[in-house]
């Protein structure tokens, strides 16, 4: 489930699928055969089917940014170095070793 380890998602892309599925659901298709056109899951046309019921199109707008927001500020790390990797991993999605090592 997921994207592979590395691959980011693009927001923009996943919003442009979901604004598909609104004009879709307008013209009146069940979410089986949204899911069929879009190549989802039945279960994610079903639920944008459920948000796009409840509030139309702009139920179905961009979605607040995945994962967990950090614990740490840089300005709480003694180390500035330290700090440097964390917010590096933080804007880039992970942590290279390869200069924790280094």
């Amino acid at each position: 489930m997921g994207f592979p380890k590395g691959q980011k998602r693009d927001f923009n892309a996943l919003q442009r699928r979901r604004l598909k599925a609104a004009t879709l659901f307008d013209k009146g298709l069940a979410p089986a055969e949204v899911a069929r056109q879009l190549g989802v899951s039945c279960q994610s046309a079903s639920r944008w089917h459920k948000a796009w019921e409840k509030g139309g199109k702009s139920a179905l707008k961009q979605t607040p940014k995945a994962g967990r927001p950090p614990r740490l500020r840089p300005q709480d790390l003694p180390n500035t170095h330290c700090a440097d990797l964390i917010l590096n991993s933080i804007l880039t999605g992970g942590v290279h070793y390869t200069s924790v090592l280094a």
